[in-house]
């Protein structure tokens, strides 16, 4: 037996990545920097008008850049499997 964790037909490279979950992690990661900025009197009330949208654009832009540099393939679709029935066409009145 083998003590090899990594298997011969396991896909190497890099994984996809989730725009979507990307956006709204650095959404919230730049709430937590204001907050904390808050909370230790580095900035006081009527500056957070201003400072409140910056996650919102730096987020919006790393998921425009996700985007964009996404390669633009994806994977042919796995070859069918013979487990499934062949399709049949009951319904064809021709």
């Amino acid at each position: 037996m083998s003590t090899d964790s990594a298997s011969p037909t396991a896909p190497s490279g890099r994984h996809p990545i989730s725009v979507a979950h990307l956006v709204m992690g650095l959404v919230f990661a730049g709430f937590v920097v204001i907050w904390a900025l808050f909370e230790t009197d580095s900035v006081v009330g009527h500056d957070l008008r201003w400072l409140l949208p910056i996650p919102w654009l730096f987020a919006g832009g790393a998921g425009l850049l996700a985007t964009a540099v996404r390669p633009r393939r994806r994977k042919a679709p796995a070859t069918p499997t013979s487990d499934l029935p062949p399709l049949s066409k009951e319904n064809d009145d021709d």
